[in-house]
């Protein structure tokens, strides 16, 4: 893999009552960087949301708007 056949690419998700004394959904990230040949993690991230979420789908959209 050469270096300019490699990308930052990212990852998220979120979880809905991933705390179980809380139920408090957790939201997560990573940034990677991929080529044909490489993977290469280097800035996972994760944080309980401040709201209690009703739906798996409430849980994903509120993660977009944690603050770091």
């Amino acid at each position: 893999t050469s270096i300019s056949e490699v990308v930052p690419i990212t990852y998220a998700d979120a979880d809905l009552g991933g705390c179980a004394c809380k139920l408090k959904p957790t939201s997560g990230g990573q940034l990677n960087f991929e080529g044909s040949k490489t993977c290469c993690g280097i800035a996972p991230i994760s944080a309980r949301q401040t709201v209690t979420a009703d739906s798996t789908t409430f849980a994903k959209a509120a993660s977009g708007h944690t603050p770091n």
